[in-house]
C-alpha cells in the first residue's frame, strides 16, 4: 500500500514538474510575439483583409496548453469604410495535452471575449463579408474604392462566446457517419451572448445562443443540435426566442432545418426547412405551422395600440399555416389556411418575381362580416361630450399596387348590414390599373354583375364602376339597410360611376328601377 501511495505521489509530482518545465521553457524557447507579422500577412493572403494584433500573444499552460491573444481587429472591406469589420478585445484557445503525445492536435476550449462586429451591406449590391466566403470574389467592375451608401447595418458588441470540447453525440438528422475510415467525428458546446443593433430599424437589444456544433470530418456534415436563441430588445422584456436543429452537408450540397420553434408572447410557430444546392441555385421547401394566437395581445406586447371595433372580440384569434417551396426568383405557398375569428382563409399564392412584385393568387373565405372590423372613432359633439361614430369599414389610406392577377371567392359577406352570397372577384394589377372583373354575386335573390377599375395613368387617379343587379327582393333589402320592409316584391339596379379620386363634383347616376309601379328613380352622387 505504501509503495503504491509513493508511487502516485511521484507521478503527481512529475507532472507538476513537467508543468513548470513547460510553462517556463516555452517562452524561452518560443516567442509567439515573433510571429504577428506572419499570422496578419497569411490572413491577408487569403482574405485580402489586414489582420491587426495590437496586444500580446502568450502561452497558458494551465489547466491545459493554449495561446491567448488581445486586441485583434480584422480590416472591412474596400468601400465599406475604415471601421472594422471584427474586433476582439480578447481570444484564447487551448489543446488537450493527452492526443499531443499521439501526435494528434485536438482542441479544448476556445474563448472570444470583448466581440465586437460590424455588417454591412450597401445600395450597389454589395455587402462587407461575401469576399471571405468566396475567397476569389473581387470587387465589383467598376468599383472605384468609394465609400457606397448602406442600406442595411448590423452592429454586435460587448460579445462574449466560449466552445468547449464535449464527448456528447448527437445523430445527425439520420445521417450514418459510424465508425468509418478516414472519419473524424469533433464536438463543441457552445454560448454565447452580443448587443445586437440593426441601426436602419433603429432597434437594438440583448442577444443569447446556446447549443451543440458537431463536425463530421470525411463525410462533409456540420450540425448544430438544440441550437436556442432569444433575442430581447433594449425597450421589451418580451423575448422573441427560437430553437431548431440543423445539418449541413457540404458533400452533398443541401441542408435541413428541422424542430424549428419560434416564439414571442404567445405566438408561437413551428416549421422545416430544406435547402438543396444552396452554393449555386439553392432550392427550398418547407412547412409552418403558426398557433392560435390572439393579436390584440400580440399588437399590446408590441405597445401597438390595438383598433377600436364595433365587436369587441373582434381581432382576438387567429391561426394560420402553409406549406412553402421555391427559388431565389419564385415563391410557392400552397394548402394555404388561415383564421380570423369566425373567417377561415384557405388556397395557393404565387410570388413569381419581386422586383416588381408579381403575384398569382387563388383565396376562398367562407364567411366574412366587415361590419365586425368597422372602426369605432371618438369625436366631440357640440356639449364636448364624447360620441362614438361607427365607420363603414376599416379605412385604407394607401393602396398596394402589384402586378400579378388572381381569383377571390367569399361564400358568404357582409358589409354594412347587407348581405352577399358566392361573391366571385378576378383581380387584375399593374403599373397602370387595378381591376376587379369579373364580379358576380347572388344579392337578395337576385344577380350582381361588376366591373371596378382604379387607373392610374393620368396625374389623378381615376375610379370607374360599372354594376347591375337584377331580380333582387326589395323586402329583404330594406329589412336589412333600414330595420323596416314596407315595400316588397322584385327590382333591378343599374349603376355607373366615374371619379377622379380625390374630387368632391358629382360625376356619377344610379338607376334604380322599383317593383310593382315600374317607376325609376335617377340620382346622381359624390363620393366624398
Amino acid at each position: 500500500m505504501n509503495k503504491l501511495l509513493k508511487w502516485i505521489l511521484g507521478l503527481v509530482a512529475t507532472l507538476a514538474i513537467l508543468l513548470v518545465i513547460i510553462s517556463v521553457a516555452l517562452p524561452l524557447l518560443l516567442d509567439p510575439n515573433d510571429y504577428k507579422d506572419e499570422i496578419s500577412a497569411a490572413v491577408e493572403q487569403r482574405t485580402g483583409r489586414e489582420l491587426a494584433i495590437n496586444g500580446d500573444i502568450s502561452w497558458r499552460v494551465f489547466p491545459s496548453i493554449g495561446i491567448q491573444i488581445g486586441d485583434v481587429s480584422l480590416a472591412n472591406r474596400a468601400g465599406f469604410g475604415a471601421r472594422p469589420m471584427l474586433e476582439v478585445t480578447e481570444a484564447a484557445v487551448t489543446v488537450k495535452l493527452k492526443p499531443l503525445f499521439s501526435r494528434r492536435l485536438e482542441v479544448g476550449r476556445v474563448s472570444l471575449d470583448g466581440v465586437s462586429a460590424y455588417l454591412r451591406s450597401n445600395t450597389d449590391g454589395r455587402n462587407n463579408w461575401e469576399d471571405l466566403t468566396d475567397p476569389g470574389l473581387d470587387d465589383a467592375p467598376g468599383d472605384t474604392g468609394q465609400e457606397a451608401v448602406a442600406d442595411f447595418e448590423i452592429e454586435v458588441s460587448q460579445g462574449n462566446l466560449v466552445l468547449s470540447n464535449t464527448a456528447r453525440r448527437v445523430d445527425l438528422a439520420g445521417f450514418d457517419f459510424g465508425s468509418q475510415a478516414g472519419v473524424e467525428h469533433h464536438a463543441f458546446e457552445f454560448q454565447g451572448e452580443a448587443t445586437l443593433a440593426f441601426l436602419q430599424q433603429e432597434i437594438s437589444g440583448q442577444l443569447d445562443s446556446l447549443g451543440l456544433i458537431q463536425l463530421v470530418r470525411g463525410k462533409g456534415l456540420i450540425g448544430l443540435q438544440d441550437l436556442e436563441m432569444s433575442f430581447t430588445t433594449a425597450d421589451s422584456t418580451i423575448p422573441v426566442s427560437a430553437r431548431a436543429d440543423i445539418v449541413v452537408d457540404l458533400a452533398n450540397d443541401q441542408a435541413r432545418l428541422t424542430d424549428l420553434i419560434l416564439q414571442f408572447s404567445d405566438l408561437r410557430a413551428k416549421g422545416a426547412l430544406n435547402v438543396a444546392s444552396f452554393s449555386s441555385e439553392p432550392e427550398y421547401n418547407g412547412q409552418l405551422v403558426v398557433a392560435e394566437f390572439n393579436p390584440r395581445q400580440l399588437m399590446e406586447d408590441l405597445d401597438l395600440e390595438a383598433p377600436q371595433t364595433s365587436k369587441l372580440d373582434a381581432l382576438s384569434r387567429m391561426q394560420a399555416e402553409t406549406s412553402f417551396n421555391g427559388s431565389p426568383d419564385q415563391v410557392d405557398l400552397t394548402e394555404i389556411a388561415i383564421v380570423l375569428d369566425d373567417s377561415t382563409l384557405k388556397g395557393q399564392l404565387t410570388i413569381e418575381g419581386f422586383d416588381p412584385l408579381q403575384l398569382v393568387f387563388d383565396m376562398d373565405i367562407d364567411n366574412l362580416n366587415l361590419d365586425d372590423y368597422s372602426l369605432l372613432i371618438e369625436a366631440e359633439d357640440a356639449a364636448g361630450e364624447d360620441l362614438e361614430i361607427e365607420g363603414a369599414g376599416l379605412f385604407m389610406g394607401s393602396m398596394l399596387l402589384f402586378n400579378g392577377s388572381g381569383d377571390l371567392t367569399i361564400d358568404h359577406l357582409v358589409a354594412g348590414g347587407l348581405k352577399v352570397a358566392d361573391l366571385n372577384v378576378g383581380v387584375t394589377s399593374n403599373a397602370q390599373e387595378i381591376r376587379l372583373f369579373p364580379i358576380s354575386s347572388r344579392f337578395y335573390g337576385g344577380q350582381h354583375q361588376g366591373d371596378v377599375r382604379v387607373s392610374f395613368v393620368a396625374a389623378q387617379p381615376v375610379l370607374t364602376v360599372n354594376q347591375v343587379v337584377t331580380g333582387f327582393e326589395v323586402s329583404g333589402l330594406l329589412q336589412d339597410l333600414a330595420g323596416t320592409a314596407r315595400v316588397h316584391g322584385t327590382g333591378d339596379l343599374y349603376m355607373k360611376a366615374r371619379a377622379l379620386l380625390g374630387s368632391s363634383q358629382p360625376v356619377s347616376y344610379t338607376h334604380l328601377t322599383l317593383p310593382t309601379t315600374g317607376h325609376e328613380c335617377i340620382s346622381r352622387w359624390s363620393p366624398y
